[in-house]
């Protein structure tokens, strides 16, 4: 097996992908999560003869809403390099941190050349722990706590009170707009799409 280490995402080659036919399998961490530990499962498709691409989405892109294709960017270059469009792809996303990452990409892939190639290649995904509607409250608990774990209680209190404050404003916001225009969850929501 062999490994690829690129500035944002770690590829483990099975002994199928040396010749460029085996599956590919994209584990998606939870937020918080580090390479080490979404790399324990992504052992398990490897010990099976599949590559995997494992991916962390950066919590800082969890703060402003649900993002759009830029998030997985950098992840085209590995569908490119793995030539993705030619090889059956299975999806392992935990928590909704995945599914944020999942969402993103397949918004990419809409705007990718041989995007429906690609997405014509799915055979499987893996919801571990997803998805959830979850509220403005643990969100903003959720990211302070993996942004600041070492700050004391009180500090953590206020950053969580100033985010939820700020996210629920957007709650508010979306459900106002949803009167008169009926897709804004879909467009503003990772829930809903």
């Amino acid at each position: 097996m062999g490994y690829i280490r690129s500035r944002s995402y770690v590829i483990t080659l099975s002994e199928t992908c040396e010749s460029r036919r085996g599956p590919l399998v994209f584990v998606f961490g939870w937020a918080g999560s580090k390479d080490s530990h979404i790399a324990k499962y992504s052992k398990i498709y490897e010990d099976n003869g599949l590559t995997t691409i494992r991916y962390v989405t950066p919590i800082r892109w969890l703060e402003g809403g649900v993002p759009g294709p830029d998030l997985s960017r950098p992840l085209l270059t590995a569908f490119e390099e793995l030539q993705a469009a030619e090889r059956e792809i299975i999806f392992h996303l935990f928590s909704m941190n995945g599914c944020i990452m999942f969402s993103s990409l397949w918004q990419a892939l809409e705007q990718t050349p041989n995007g429906s190639k690609i997405k014509n290649q799915l055979k499987g995904i893996v919801f571990d722990s997803c998805p959830s509607h979850v509220t403005p409250w643990a969100t903003a608990n959720a990211v302070v706590q993996v942004k600041a774990p070492e700050e004391p209680q009180v500090a953590q209190s206020l950053r969580s009170t100033v985010l939820f404050g700020a996210l629920f404003i957007k709650h508010v916001s979306n459900y106002i707009q949803s009167f008169w225009q009926p897709k804004v969850y879909e467009q503003n929501t990772l829930y809903y799409r």
